[in-house]
């Protein structure tokens, strides 16, 4: 049983030491260690900021509508919701051979059967 204690306390000195002198942090360990300030939480990316600038601003919508206009730079940004369906130009319904319907949404129609 000595041994076994003997053994442990070793093993025990041997964790503390090098935790103490090798500079590694434990996840547990208290956040006056961490670099959480030191990190840059407010960069906007880029693509994100190209987005933004040409008029990209939204990222969701309802959830009856649709993103429509995705920014080229980044997908996640879109310039309008439009109710669901109005996904489609004109000239795009009417080539499938569909009627394009009486009222869009910023320039997008729902395609409908012809009469």
């Amino acid at each position: 049983m000595r041994k076994y204690l003997g053994l442990f306390l070793l093993l025990m000195v041997a964790v503390w030491s090098f935790n103490a002198f090798s500079g590694v942090r434990f996840i547990v360990d208290s956040e006056a260690h961490t670099k959480r300030d030191k990190v840059r939480t407010n960069y906007i990316s880029p693509s994100t900021q190209n987005c933004r600038n040409s008029g990209y601003t939204k990222t969701s919508c309802n959830r009856d509508e649709q993103a429509v206009e995705r920014c080229p730079y980044n997908r996640s940004y879109f310039k309008y919701c439009c109710p669901s369906g109005y996904i489609h130009r004109k000239k795009d319904c009417t080539k499938e051979g569909f009627v394009p319907s009486k009222s869009s949404c910023h320039g997008y129609y729902r395609c409908e059967y012809p009469e």
